[in-house]
This record gives C-alpha cells, sequence and structure tokens, in this order.
C-alpha cells in the first residue's frame, strides 16, 4: 500500500483508494519547551506528527499483547493499548464540548465496541487496579460504558439489512 503524503510536513496521508491515516504524537506538558520529534525521519516531505492532548494517557497506558495472522498466514506479534483505556479515551473525546459533532458519534461508537470487546472477548473487567493511574475525568465513564456493552452485542449479533 503506497502512501501518499497529501502536503509535505503534514499529518494525514491517503493512499491510491483514498484510505486516510493520521500521524499523532501526545501533546507536551509545556508546549513552550516541547523539543519530542515530530517526525519520524529528517526528509523535509515527511509526515510531521499532530500534537494531541490527552493523547498521553493511552500512550502510558497498559498494553496488551496478542498474535494475530496476517494475510499469508504468518503470525504477527501485536502490542497495543488496553482496550478499556482505548475506550475510556474515545468515550472522553466524545463528551468535550469542543469536538465536532460527527466525530464525536464516531468517537462513542468507537468506544462502546472497544469496550464490549474488551470486557466480553478479552475478559478485562473496568474494574480493575490497572486502571487507577488513569485520570478521574476517564475512570467516571467507565460505568455508562459498562451500562452500553449489552446494547453493542445485541446490535453485532443482529443481521445489517
Amino acid at each position: 500500500m503506497k502512501q501518499h503524503i497529501i502536503r509535505p510536513r503534514a499529518f494525514r496521508a491517503s493512499n491510491r483508494d483514498g484510505y486516510l491515516v493520521d500521524l499523532i504524537r501526545p501533546e507536551a506538558k509545556d508546549v513552550f519547551r516541547d523539543n519530542l520529534p515530530t517526525s519520524l525521519t529528517d526528509h523535509l516531505d515527511d509526515l510531521e506528527g499532530a500534537a494531541i492532548f490527552g493523547l498521553s494517557w493511552l500512550v502510558n497506558s497498559p498494553r496488551c499483547e496478542a498474535v494475530a495472522i496476517d494475510d499469508r498466514g504468518n503470525p504477527v506479534r501485536m502490542v497495543v493499548v488496553d482496550p478499556r483505556v482505548f475506550a475510556l479515551h474515545k468515550a472522553w473525546l466524545s463528551s468535550r464540548e469542543d469536538r465536532e459533532p460527527l466525530k464525536a458519534k464516531r468517537d462513542l461508537e468507537q468506544a462502546k465496541f472497544a469496550a464490549a470487546i474488551a470486557v466480553q472477548y478479552l475478559r478485562l473487567p473496568f474494574a480493575s487496579k490497572d486502571l487507577e493511574a488513569l485520570p478521574g475525568s476517564l475512570r467516571k465513564l467507565a460505568p455508562e460504558l459498562s451500562r452500553t456493552i449489552e446494547e453493542v452485542s445485541e446490535h453485532s449479533t443482529k443481521p445489517n439489512w
């Protein structure tokens, strides 16, 4: 899949089918002393990561490891953000007043499905010491997400026609 950078030093690239990928990075605590690298390489036309508030919660969250199978049948080790933290972060994003309504709706749906995957398939409860280091603004969203898990499960097992 060859990528096309929309413009030099942008944070977004697309492939020939129009699939978009954004390069993001945590926002520094002190934006005036932000000396974190913004791009992956020194190439002048490389992508440059957009600083996102709250992303440090994901970067510093517990990790989950799994082995997936690629399209050729080979095992691929995956190290990802704990899906509970991803769900809480997406729920938090969806509740922000400055979030675009279309993005907020998408964020909430992603939060619900990630929560359902975490609890029902991976058996990772939201009431866990693993999540105690998260800010209260994220943890307080767990009860509402937990209530939506059954709703998501019913939706995902019904035919979509």
